[in-house]
C-alpha cells in the first residue's frame, strides 16, 4: 500500500507494517534505513504527500500576506515543529507564489500520469 507518513508511522513503529521504500526524493529522517523508490530502481516515481492552506482566488493580496505571516509564525514555534517532525511531516512555509507554483506543477505532473494510465473516474 502507499500511504502518507503521519498515517502509517504508528503502524511501522508497532511492527504491524514494514516499509519497503519511501516515495520521496531523499530518505526520511525518521526512517533512515528505508530506501527511496529511486534507490530501489524506480526512477521518476517520486510522489510525496503535501498539505497547503489556501484561500479563495479573489482574496486580497494584503489578506493573503497577513495569513501567510501568521502561518509561518505558527509553524516556526518549536513545539509545533517538533510535533510535526514526530509525525513525519516537514513544514515548508514557502511563499504564496511558491505554493501556487508547486500546486500547478503537481497538477501538470499528475494530469500526465492519469492520461497515460487511461484511468477513468466512475460516476
Amino acid at each position: 500500500m502507499f500511504d502518507n507518513i503521519p498515517s502509517v508511522l504508528p503502524h511501522i513503529r508497532s511492527g504491524k507494517v514494514r516499509p519497503i521504500v519511501s516515495t520521496g526524493a531523499r530518505r526520511l529522517p525518521l526512517l533512515p534505513d528505508v530506501p527511496t523508490v529511486a534507490e530501489a530502481g524506480f526512477k521518476n516515481a517520486e510522489s510525496v504527500s503535501w498539505f497547503a492552506i489556501v484561500a479563495p482566488k479573489a482574496t486580497p493580496t494584503e489578506i493573503v500576506g497577513k495569513l501567510h505571516a501568521e502561518i509561518v509564525k505558527a509553524e516556526n514555534q518549536p513545539d509545533l515543529r517538533q510535533r510535526l517532525y514526530e509525525l513525519g511531516a516537514e513544514p515548508v512555509g514557502n511563499s504564496p507564489d511558491e505554493a501556487a507554483a508547486h500546486i500547478r506543477a503537481e497538477i501538470t505532473k499528475w494530469e500526465k500520469v492519469i492520461k497515460e494510465s487511461g484511468a477513468k473516474v466512475a460516476d
